[in-house]
């Protein structure tokens, strides 16, 4: 049997019984936490400019445009909440799988929820776990996908899985989902390597897409037979040259669920950067080292992470708020600085701060190619070498919020109401208290569509 047919038997055939205990768990945390980094991402302007061109085109009120309020049809609102929850690189993310999924997954199946409408806490956990473990397995199976760049693609299938599974599509419907969507894929996002002001507008794509592809097999409309393995046109046919373990598509599907594996993020910006950052923090807190006392920081770090500070002038001084999520000398300049890193520090008023700019002139990246993590984000060796001559050094082998150092519950709720201090839309202490209630124990929700209208 093909991949694409067991992946439709499988999504057609789980429910929430079949889901272990700590994949429920994890899953409510990846809810929380994308839905604070959506109403945060709300800040955004360029958010706002893609919201006033919705409203301009109107149509059915059938979803809420979370962060601001107003409901929209719902393939428009999943394509404006998939781009808040990436606009500020703050959302979790699978190490190993080297991929995004809930950014998109979880704000389309939302929307398609509340144009459903009833769809229970259980039945949303269960499209969620569904299409993210597709994405996850499709972006694992690629070989050498980590030198090629991040995947992208393969979200536009969870997210036609997840919503095909609100939907209650049948397996040839699911099927035609899966096609649906093949056929709309937009490849790998320019948006980091150009900083462009629509970085994380992909994400929208991909998740408008997914849901447009499970409402036109809803109504029967078809597609590719084979999407993801079809010789000559398939998923990795089109993209990676037919360069895959086939193997790793499917082994243990329904029993295991990759989405159990996600790293939340306790810092913004790109995860590669974290462990670093995390070493940068202990160092400054632990010593008490004063940012006038820095001399030099010397940060050791792999392959990949050496790219967040290459061209190196140029990462010094990043050219606007995109740029700094991709800047490594300025997200450990911040740490230093600031003693922390938030929100606050990748806004366009930030980019000039003097304090910073000066701070990440000392900033030295090496690279160490044994510095290499298979399983999650790349350890870092941070060196703070002060006027006195003094060197502090700390290293961090597992970035903090990976499933080796995981952000608790707790912690998720602390972020999630971190980041409704940046709603567009005041979000008030009772209001989160009632989503944070609702999330936790979500299984008992009889309707979704509640959590939506709370943050709208």
């Amino acid at each position: 049997m093909s991949a694409v047919s067991l992946f439709a038997k499988n999504i057609v055939d789980v429910n929430f019984n079949a889901l272990p205990n700590n994949v429920v768990t994890e899953t409510k945390k990846q809810i929380l936490d994308t839905l604070g980094v959506i109403v945060a991402g709300s800040m955004s302007k360029n958010i706002r400019q893609l919201v006033d061109l919705v409203k301009e085109w109107g149509g059915e009120e059938e979803s809420t445009i979370l962060g601001y309020g107003g409901k929209v049809p719902c393939v428009n609102a999943a394509l404006i909440n998939g781009w808040s929850a990436a606009v500020l690189d703050y959302d979790d993310f699978h190490d190993l799988d080297f991929i995004h999924s809930s950014r998109e997954v979880i704000p389309a199946s939302l929307a398609v929820a509340e144009r459903k409408g009833g769809v229970s806490g259980k039945d949303f956990i269960v499209a969620v776990v569904l299409g993210s473990d597709l994405a996850y397995r499709m972006a694992r199976a690629v070989i050498v996908h980590r030198e090629s760049g991040f995947l992208t693609v393969p979200n536009f299938f969870g997210v036609a899985a997840a919503v095909s599974k609100l939907l209650g599509l049948d397996e040839a419907k699911l099927k035609n989902a899966l096609g649906l969507a093949l056929m709309q894929v937009s490849g790998e996002s320019y948006g980091i390597r150009e900083a462009l002001n629509t970085k994380g507008l992909d994400n929208g794509f991909q998740a408008r897409g997914g849901v447009l592809a499970a409402l036109m097999a809803e109504r029967g409309l078809s597609g590719p037979t084979d999407p993801i393995e079809g010789r000559g046109f398939g998923f990795y046919a089109l993209f990676h040259k037919n360069l895959y373990n086939s193997a790793l598509l499917t082994v243990d599907l329904g029993k295991v669920f990759e989405n159990a594996k996600v790293s939340q993020k306790p810092y913004p910006g790109c995860r590669f950067n974290h462990a670093a950052v995390s070493a940068t923090l202990a160092l400054v807190n632990e010593y008490d080292i004063k940012a006038d006392d820095v001399a030099e920081i010397t940060v050791h770090v792999g392959p990949i992470a050496i790219s967040l500070s290459q061209p190196l002038e140029e990462k010094r001084k990043p050219r606007n708020s995109i740029h700094t999520q991709h800047s490594m000398p300025w997200s450990i300049a911040n740490a230093v600085v600031y003693r922390k890193l938030g929100i606050e520090h990748f806004t366009e008023e930030a980019i000039r701060d003097t304090k910073v700019l000066e701070m990440a002139q000392k900033v030295v990246p090496k690279l160490n190619p044994e510095l290499v993590h298979l399983t999650s984000a790349e350890p870092a060796i941070v060196d703070i070498k002060t006027k006195s001559g003094r060197v502090y050094s700390r290293r961090v082998d597992n970035a903090p919020g990976s499933p080796e150092d995981p952000m608790s519950f707790s912690d998720v709720v602390e972020k999630f109401r971190y980041c409704c201090n940046y709603s567009a839309k005041p979000v008030s202490e009772d209001i989160q208290d009632e989503v944070i209630g609702m999330i936790e124990r979500l299984e008992e929700v009889p309707d979704v569509a509640q959590i939506a209208s709370l943050l709208g």
